[in-house]
Formats: structure tokens, C-alpha cells, sequence
């Protein structure tokens, strides 16, 4: 895979790339639990920033209760595996892939569920969200605590942010009751404060799920990312309003403009037919798709989906440095990720196995530059 960036002061660039691939996983490494992707319903592949591998891990499924029949999120943390599989349970497995024990268990009682969505870190305890019962899960120790209940439409866009006994979340469709999208809950599933209220015209996009928006801790503050607004917006640990400043994109995605679809078809048929229109709308007709942020050494990254499919999007980085009004666009391809001041692409090679290529970012002194820098 061959890259090029170009530095630019708040103008236009020429992105190039000599392969594409299609792409699979997009993280930014922050430590040892590193997301990659979910294969088959017997493997999971990830990225150990502890030792510096891309790492495809077969699961056991040698009895009945390891086999996994749709795997829907995972966790990597110092030692275990953490896996959802919406028809059955939670399996735990060790980091070579050998099943440990079933996470609590199926049913509606306490510390168990009906279908785990998502398995996020949440200080020394493990959580887990249940979107059909509604309902937030903690274990400790592969034991259980404790649990609240929670409604949310759909599921989260992003794992909860753990702060104190607090959790914020974003939530991904439109919930009546509280229609914002940034909530502060207690461990009682009460909600401390919300904002961001949800504008009624895009109420469509809301009840599909289909728009974006990214939720992050930053510099002591709550930073919710939103791609209908193209902005960044920051919150104290009150959830009072600080400050927004735009999204920083590529052109083509600074020209696009979301359509306003305000109606909202509670006939299950009728409403079905509007989510795939909305769906085509967003993955299809988009020139872009906005997916993430994250911080860098001072600089912030924006991931972007180029491409008029969702077939053939790639991903494209766009490294921001505030202070100095500097543009970044990087372009990438399948499993790339950012790692303090690498650029780390990963693959499998003709043999099926792992490996991964490491670059250095030079983002120094107006310049931009990718070496090889191997560990």
C-alpha cells in the first residue's frame, strides 16, 4: 500500500493512492484493549499495541456452548476476550482463543440479558449494554455487580464515556422521552442532565440511525462529534454548553448537505421502505461519511468514507493542527490505524497470516513525511 499527504494552510489538496482495499476496520490504538474486527463467527483479528502485532484469533468451538452464531461486539482487554453473539450470550475466551466461561447468562433477572449489543471497558469493571431489555450491565472479575435499566431507541453510537459514577452516552435514534443526543445518567439509570436537543427535521434520520456523530473524552471536556451539523461540539463534566468549532473535512464533504426528511411512517411496512431509502441515501448517494475523531499530540484526526458507494468508500484522514491553522489529508485503505506517532497498516499476506507495516508521521515544521519506522 502506497500513501501520500500533502500540507496545506485551509486549502485544497491532491490525494493519490497506488492500491485500495476494501475496507474492514478503522481505530485509533490507545492501549491494550484494541479493537480490530469480527471475522468469521469463529475468529476475531485486533491489534496488540502491547506487543506490536496484528493478531487473528481462532475461537475454540469444540462443544456447543463456544460456538458463536452471530457475533455482534467484542472487548480485548490484558487477558481476555469479551464476546456478544446476539442469539446466545457472552462468551469469554483467553487471548488465545481458548473459552473460558459464559459471561452471566441468558434471560431478564439481574445480570442477565436478551441481547448484548455492546461490551465496553468502564474502570475495573466490564459493561455491557442490552438494547432489548434497555438495560446497562456490570461485571467484575467475570462476576457479576450490578444493573439498571435505561431506554434508549435502538442501541449507542458509541461506548459510554465512565467518569466517576456517572456515564454519558449518545444514543442512536430518537427517543421521545428524552429527545437529546448527549445524556449524563447515574448508576440508577437516571438521567443527571441532557443535551443537545434533536432538531424535528431531521427526526427521520434519528429513528433509522442513520447519520453519525462521535463521542470522546478530550482534554477534561465531553466532545460529541456531529456529522448532520459538521461541527465538534464540548461540554464540561455538567454537560454546560463550552464551545463548537466545525468538523474538518475534505472538500467534497464540505459540499455535500444532508436532505431534510421529516416524515416518519409508523406502518411497519411503510416504515421499513423509508429505512432502506434512507440507508441508500446515506451509503450510497454521499460522496462522504464522516466516522470518527480522535486526538493526536495536539493535532486532531477526522475519518472520513470517500466514494459515491459504500462498496468502494475509502478511508480518508484528515490531521488538523488548530493552533497553526494546518491541514493533513491522509488516505489509507483497509486496516489502517493511528498509534502515538505511527501510522500502522495491517494485513494478511498470501499465507493467510498476519502482519503489519509500520510508518512513521512526521507532522513537524510545516511538513509532512511517511517513513518506515519498524519497532
Amino acid at each position: 500500500m502506497r500513501f501520500v499527504l500533502l500540507m496545506v494552510g485551509g486549502g485544497l489538496c491532491v490525494l493519490a493512492l497506488a492500491g485500495c482495499h476494501k475496507k474492514t476496520g478503522t481505530s485509533l490504538l490507545q492501549g491494550p484493549y484494541d479493537l480490530g474486527e469480527i471475522g468469521e463467527r469463529d475468529r476475531i483479528a485486533f491489534f496488540d499495541s502491547v506487543q506490536y502485532e496484528y493478531r487473528r484469533v481462532l475461537l475454540e468451538q469444540s462443544h456447543a456452548e463456544h460456538y458463536m452464531d452471530a457475533p455482534l461486539d467484542f472487548l480485548v482487554d490484558d487477558s481476555l476476550i469479551y464476546l456478544s453473539d446476539g442469539k446466545t450470550s457472552i462468551k469469554v475466551f483467553d487471548r488465545q482463543g481458548h473459552f473460558i466461561k459464559t459471561l452471566g447468562d441468558r434471560g431478564e433477572g439481574p445480570g442477565e440479558y436478551q441481547f448484548a449489543t455492546q461490551i465496553f471497558k468502564c474502570h475495573d469493571m466490564i459493561g455491557v449494554y442490552d438494547s432489548m431489555l434497555k438495560k446497562f450491565i456490570f461485571y467484575r472479575d467475570l462476576e457479576y455487580v450490578y444493573d439498571f435499566t435505561f431506554y434508549a431507541a435502538g442501541t449507542l453510537f458509541n461506548d459510554p464515556i465512565c467518569r466517576d459514577q456517572y456515564l454519558y452516552i449518545s444514543i442512536r435514534g430518537f427517543t421521545p422521552e428524552w429527545p437529546y443526543h448527549l445524556l449524563k445518567i447515574d448508576t440508577t439509570g437516571n438521567v443527571v442532565k441532557a443535551a443537545m436537543y434533536m432538531s424535528d427535521k431531521y427526526h427521520a434520520y434519528f429513528y433509522t440511525g442513520f447519520f453519525y456523530v462521535y463521542l470522546l473524552e478530550i482534554q477534561q471536556k465531553i466532545a460529541l462529534a456531529h456529522a448532520i451539523h459538521k461541527k465538534v461540539f464540548y461540554f464540561s463534566y455538567d454537560l454546560d454548553s463550552l464551545y463548537a468549532e466545525p468538523l474538518i473535512m475534505p472538500p467534497r464533504c464540505e459540499a455535500w448537505r444532508w436532505p431534510e426528511i421529516r416524515e416518519i411512517n409508523a406502518d411497519a411496512a411503510a416504515y421499513e421502505e423509508q429505512f432502506f431509502r434512507i440507508r441508500d441515501l446515506v451509503n450510497r448517494q454521499s460522496p462522504c461519511i464522516f466516522i470518527g475523531m480522535y486526538p493526536y499530540e495536539g493535532y486532531k484526526i477526522y475519518n472520513y468514507l470517500m466514494g459515491e458507494n459504500v462498496n468502494v468508500k475509502m478511508v480518508v484522514s484528515v490531521v488538523y493542527n488548530r493552533k497553526n491553522d494546518e491541514t493533513v489529508y491522509l488516505i489509507g485503505g483497509n486496516n489502517f490505524y493511528v498509534w502515538q506517532n505511527r501510522f500502522v497498516e495491517c494485513e494478511m499476506d498470501e499465507h493467510d497470516r498476519p502482519y503489519c507495516d509500520f510508518f512513521r508521521i512526521d507532522l513537524q515544521q510545516g511538513d509532512a513525511s511517511l517513513a518506515p519506522a519498524y519497532p
